[in-house]
C-alpha cells in the first residue's frame, strides 16, 4: 500500500496528539499523587505532634485515603501508558485504523468513582 504526504502528515499529527494526551494524563496523575502524599503527611504530622488529641480522632482513615490517592494515580498512569503505546503501535501498521479511547475513559471514570466511594465509606464508617 502506497502512502502519500497527506497520510504521513496525518499520522504525525495523530502521534503528536497522543503525546499531548499522555502528558496531560501525567500532569493529572502527578497532582493526584501529590494530593495523596500531602494527605498522608498531614495525618502523620498531626498524630505525632498532638498524640492526646489524635487518640480521640481517627487519623488512620486520612492515611488510607492518601494511600488510595497514590494507588489510583499509579493505576491511571499505567492505563494512560497502555493507551499511548497502543496508539503508537496502530500508527505503525500499514492498514492504520484509529483506536477508540473508550476503554481508557471508562476505566479512569470507574477508578475515580471507586476512589470517591471508598473515601466516603472510610470517612463515614
Amino acid at each position: 500500500m502506497k502512502t502519500n504526504t497527506f497520510t504521513n502528515l496525518a499520522k504525525q499529527r495523530t502521534r503528536a496528539a497522543a503525546e499531548r494526551t499522555l502528558l496531560a494524563w501525567i500532569r493529572n496523575t502527578l497532582m493526584l499523587l501529590e494530593l495523596g502524599i500531602v494527605i498522608s503527611q498531614i495525618s502523620e504530622t498531626f498524630v505525632q505532634n498532638f498524640p492526646e488529641a489524635s487518640r480521640n480522632l481517627e487519623f488512620e482513615e486520612l492515611r488510607v485515603i492518601g494511600l488510595l490517592s497514590i494507588g489510583l494515580a499509579l493505576v491511571l498512569l499505567a492505563l494512560a501508558m497502555w493507551q499511548y503505546i497502543a496508539a503508537v503501535r496502530s500508527l505503525r501498521r500499514p492498514d492504520y485504523t484509529s483506536l477508540p479511547s473508550h476503554p481508557l475513559e471508562i476505566a479512569s471514570t470507574a477508578a475515580v468513582l471507586l476512589y470517591g466511594l471508598s473515601a466516603l465509606c472510610i470517612l463515614f464508617f
